[in-house]
């Protein structure tokens, strides 16, 4: 799932994990927004917070990542203009 990705108002998945064992993983986060970044039921009270122009380096994650931005609009047509962006890599 390496690549670029819109997060939204709405939890997004982000990450999931291989089943043929765990990934170090890298998101960055290149929108003017922070994304918080959890489990399923992510939000920005309870997500690990990543502001634009940093990465979280997660040696072996074995768990589904998801990430949402607040900021985002409610409105679909817009969401491109306001919310976060986020890259991911692994590492092998």
């Amino acid at each position: 799932m390496p690549g670029n990705m819109n997060v939204t108002a709405s939890p997004a998945l982000i990450y999931s994990p291989s089943p043929a064992g765990t990934s170090h993983v890298f998101v960055s986060n290149q929108g003017r927004f922070p994304v918080y970044i959890g489990q399923s039921g992510v939000t920005a009270a309870n997500g690990l917070p990543l502001y634009p122009n940093n990465v979280i380096d997660l040696a072996n994650c074995p768990v589904a990542l998801y990430g949402v931005s607040p900021r985002a609009p409610a409105l679909p047509t817009a969401v491109s203009s306001w919310s976060a962006s986020v890259r991911l890599r692994r590492s092998s």
